[in-house]
């Protein structure tokens, strides 16, 4: 699975790339007119629940070029949200979702 997922990354990649899908995206949710914390709050949500189905690694290189547009729009530190989305991942990953 992990080997698929390696593959198909670099293709989804370039797709993202190519439609400009993360940039309509960012603009959309920036028109809802919502507090830019409301939707971190949606993001990190995701975060965990994706962490909690698929290795770590996998999660970041799904989910960066969509997401890294949408919080420089949102004016959030590119920075400060890598650090909260690895630690993110990982708290998702050590609460696997069978209790």
């Amino acid at each position: 699975m992990l080997v698929l997922l390696m593959i198909g990354v670099p293709i989804f990649q370039r797709f993202m790339a190519v439609s400009q899908l993360p940039f309509w995206l960012g603009d959309m949710i920036t028109g809802l007119r919502v507090s830019p914390m409301i939707i971190m709050i949606a993001i990190i949500i995701m975060y965990i629940v994706l962490g909690t189905a698929l290795p770590p690694f996998m999660v970041l290189i799904l989910t960066i070029p969509i997401i890294y547009p949408l919080i420089l729009t949102l004016g959030f530190d590119p920075i400060w949200f890598g650090v909260l989305s690895v630690r993110l991942v990982e708290i998702g990953d050590i609460s696997p979702p069978e209790a």
